[in-house]
């Protein structure tokens, strides 16, 4: 037992006793009297208010890491998540929102790109939708089958840069790749 208190009064008005815990908590506050004027629908005369064991249970909420720690995988989860929603878009057949201005990042925030591979097929979809042609146009255009056009567009598939030229090709397109410094980033 806790040497020198026997009971507490809370700030309602209410009064607390300190009991003996059972096993795993050394103390158990129990609820001795509800003041008349408490408002506090918990309180119940006889129960326990708080048991020592909730505070020994590890936490089941999200803890962010340290300002540092852990942020190299957060930018690839950024970029996982951005390319998840780019491929929503296309699967949904909706446009693709354009991306923010670079007068809008707030300082030390990092520019997150879509990896090489999904902005080419955005680029694709991005062409289709320009030139008015569905995904049974460019399969016919391609002399593919619909599904090989569909496996294009997909994101979370791995398309060869022949396949993507192609279909730029037909839509009048042609692919480019500029390579840029990282510190243009941020």
């Amino acid at each position: 037992m806790l040497k020198g208190f026997g009971f507490a009064t809370l700030a309602c008005g209410c009064r607390v006793g300190f009991r003996d815990g059972c096993e795993g908590s050394p103390v158990t506050v129990v609820l001795e009297s509800k003041s008349s004027a408490c408002k506090i629908q918990l309180h119940v005369g006889g129960m326990p208010v708080y048991d020592y064991r909730e505070a020994l249970r590890p936490s089941n909420r999200l803890v962010l890491p340290a300002e540092g720690e852990y942020e190299e995988d957060t930018l690839v989860q950024a970029k996982e998540v951005l390319a998840k929603a780019l491929g929503a878009c296309i699967k949904s057949r909706k446009s693709i929102p354009l991306p923010s201005k670079g007068a809008t990042i707030v300082k030390h925030a990092h520019v997150i790109r879509p990896p090489a591979l999904v902005d080419a097929k955005v680029q694709v979809y991005q062409a289709m939708r320009t030139a008015g042609v569905g995904g049974a146009e460019l399969a016919r255009r391609l002399r593919w089958h619909r599904p090989q056009v569909d496996r294009l567009l997909n994101v979370h598939h791995g398309s060869r840069l022949d396949q993507l030229e192609a279909a730029l090709s037909v839509l009048g397109k042609r692919m480019s790749i500029l390579l840029v410094d990282n510190a243009e980033d941020t």
